[in-house]
């Protein structure tokens, strides 16, 4: 049962991610509000999940994961509820900031569980891989049938229907056996892990991986829509590329341990860098789609595999302030990367700000895993 409460919070959270991106539209048809303001739900969203999380993580050194599975799950339940109604744009926005709590409570119990109850706690990589690839499945899943579920039933029914669904896992929540907490964890703590060597690396380097892996997800399609794909054929490829994020980290399961993930983490580094070299210096759709692909496949199991060499590093006792801390980090990364993409097209062209932004983190990336190696 604690498996299955672990994967749930993970497949949930995609689901999550998934539905705020999608009704988007929806909402700025019914409520009648422009691009600007409708995009800055879901900013808003992101920016309270970086700040909540680093407050909600450290709960699980406290009080351990039930806590925050059966919250996680009711809280966005009940965010979705709301969102559901479509009242105002007020409410909307309470609504996302209620949803990040949610969303940061599932994502921290799932990530600091997976180590302990897959592949019988000897395998922290393996398992925050295997455990993110049902990260793509909820959020694949929701993303290809909300557009006919919302055609079929309408926006309030469907999203009420998810809301539904988001309650059902606390039945699982409530009957699953949680790993214990050691007592005496004490807010000043929560300081000293900071000072911790392999959680500092560990914040560098999800700082960059995460920015890398948005930099290119955010920007990808628009540039294959510049070198003369078709909008159809250009949101396709961005599909196929968090599909391979996907399938990479399940493919990295049988292969990586916690003595080989930084060598993981460096080999990817580098082959993510010369796909960037590659498609910015030979201009041929062949070259941009294989880059795409591999882009995917290089950059999928660098996250997963930077928190589980942490895991594998660190003390018990501290997994969820250690997750909160680096997770916060990744966020920051992946908000800053896309937005530097996009400052310095307004100098250069977007190709070029593009390869150069992602190109310099994947190298960066890079070299913070050759610092823990």
């Amino acid at each position: 049962m604690d498996k299955i409460a672990a994967i749930l919070c993970i497949t949930v959270y995609g689901m999550i991610i998934s539905l705020l991106l999608a009704m988007k539209l929806e909402i700025s048809k019914k409520l009648k509000i422009d691009d600007a303001k409708t995009g800055s739900l879901f900013t808003v969203f992101m920016l309270s999940g970086a700040v909540s999380i680093i407050f909600v993580s450290p709960l699980i050194d406290f009080y351990g994961h039930k806590i925050l599975v059966v919250s996680g799950f009711a809280i966005a339940c009940f965010s979705a509820l709301i969102i559901s109604r479509l009242q105002s744009y007020r409410s909307l926005l309470l609504a996302h900031i209620l949803m990040s709590f949610g969303a940061m409570s599932l994502v921290s119990a799932g990530n600091t569980l997976l180590p302990h109850v897959l592949f019988n706690g000897n395998n922290a990589p393996a398992a925050t891989n295997l455990g993110n690839v049902f990260y793509g499945i909820g959020a694949a899943l929701t993303s290809f049938s909300i557009g006919m579920l919302f055609k079929k039933f309408g926006y309030s029914k469907t999203v009420a229907a998810l809301a539904a669904i988001f309650a059902f896992p606390v039945i699982f929540s409530l009957l699953a056996k949680y790993p214990e907490v050691k007592t005496g964890f004490k807010f000043s703590d929560s300081i000293q892990v900071l000072s911790h060597p392999v959680v500092l690396i560990a914040i560098a380097a999800n700082f960059f991986a995460s920015g890398v892996e948005n930099g290119v997800g955010a920007w990808i399609n628009t540039l294959m829509s510049r070198a003369g794909f078709s909008d159809k054929s250009a949101n396709m490829f961005l599909s196929v590329f968090f599909i391979c994020i996907m399938v990479s980290r399940l493919l990295s399961v049988p292969f990586v341990n916690p003595g080989n993930a930084k060598n993981a983490i460096a080999i990817m580094a580098i082959v993510a860098a010369i796909t960037l070299v590659l498609m910015i210096l030979i201009r041929s759709k062949a070259v941009v789609i294989s880059g795409v692909i591999l882009l995917g496949l290089a950059l999928g199991p660098n996250v997963p595999n930077i928190f589980g060499y942490m895991f594998s590093k660190i003390d018990q006792s501290i997994y969820g302030t250690s997750f909160g801390i680096c997770f916060a980090a990744g966020v920051t990364g992946a908000s800053i990367f896309p937005g530097l993409v996009g400052l310095f097209s307004k100098r250069l062209s977007l190709r070029r700000s593009f390869f150069i932004v992602n190109i310099v983190g994947a190298a960066l990336l890079f070299v913070v895993s050759f610092i823990i190696m």
